[in-house]
């Protein structure tokens, strides 16, 4: 069951980026006000959708910007916890620009710690990648297994992590760093496996793959926010580093038949390109510490999850052809 957050007071960085807007919708129903911040947004509809929260825009990594939303949101109480979801997650833009990469996830992870400690928050917790893993391990990977980054936006996680870790040991704050498996949901991006599939089944009959054997482990964006909702009120002293994910690992050829099942197509639509250097890239992780902490592990599946997926596409097609 969801936990009751009635009196809790909780901070939100990147409250308008597709998991941050929906985590402030949960909390807000859950009772909980929020205070959020993020460099682009209406204040009016998040107010409006977010009951009783409060939205600050401005540029996060801006000092003076940072320390008078903290002030502002002090002013309403103690509050619980800082969810520090602000960043670039787009790996293919920190590939094009590292430094900005840097400051938008590093500095401005540091930054937010900073604010935390001055207005004396306790609690930061912090969304990291299973991606600071690699993709060489072929069993499913635990929180103590040696970490093998492979790109710009992993490798400004992971710097992300080692600060926050340093933060705690100087007995400053609370942590949790949740390295997250590959999430999908309604907010789609175009350059994942299942962005690639959605964009080609709505232009074409045919799915075409680089690489079928890629195995990911999928976790639907609302069981991502649920762990985020539970891991509020299960705070415990130091930092502690957890693996979200199901545990259960999906090749994309596998994610491909799910899709053409539920979307109509024939299995034959998908098509890869032969290519002998394609290998069985594997990212799993294992997600008994989770359960441990929380007695929660995520329960949507991948065909329920792409089910939900495309009922949302398939409703958005229908207000769009009522509008013309």
């Amino acid at each position: 069951m969801t936990p009751h957050l009635k009196e809790h007071r909780v901070i939100i960085t990147g409250a308008c980026g597709a998991i941050g807007f929906a985590l402030s919708k949960r909390l807000a129903e859950a009772g909980a006000m929020v205070i959020g911040l993020d460099r682009a947004g209406s204040q009016e509809t998040f107010a409006a959708d977010v009951k009783g929260s409060r939205l600050y825009i401005g540029d996060l990594l801006n000092i003076a910007f940072l320390t008078n939303a903290f002030q502002e949101a002090s002013k309403f109480g103690s509050v619980t916890a800082v969810l520090h979801l602000a960043g670039q997650s787009d790996a293919n833009q920190c590939e094009v620009d590292p430094p900005l990469a840097y400051r938008q996830n590093v500095i401005l992870t540091a930054n937010v710690l900073e604010a935390s400690i001055k207005h004396r928050i306790s609690r930061f917790i912090f969304p990291s990648t299973a991606y600071v893993y690699g993709t060489e391990y072929q069993e499913k990977i635990k929180e103590d297994f040696p970490v093998l980054p492979w790109g710009v936006y992993s490798l400004t996680k992971l710097s992300s992590e080692t600060i926050i870790k340093s933060y705690v040991n100087l007995g400053s704050i609370n942590a949790d760093i949740l390295r997250i498996s590959n999430t999908y949901g309604p907010s789609w991006k175009r350059n994942t496996i299942l962005g690639d599939m959605i964009s080609q089944a709505e232009g074409n009959s045919k799915i075409i793959l680089r690489n079928l054997r890629v195995v990911r482990d999928f976790i639907y964006m609302d069981d991502v926010i649920e762990a985020f909702m539970r891991l509020i009120v299960a705070e415990r002293p130091g930092c502690h580093t957890l693996n979200l994910s199901t545990g259960q690992g999906t090749s994309a050829g596998e994610l491909a038949s799910l899709f053409c099942d539920i979307w109509g197509l024939p299995q034959e639509a998908v098509e890869s390109p032969a290519d002998p250097k394609a290998t069985a890239s594997w990212l799993v992780l294992d997600n008994q510490a989770l359960y441990g902490r929380l007695g929660w592990r995520p329960s949507i599946s991948t065909r329920e999850g792409l089910k939900k997926i495309l009922a949302i596409l398939k409703e958005q097609r229908k207000i769009c052809q009522n509008e013309k």
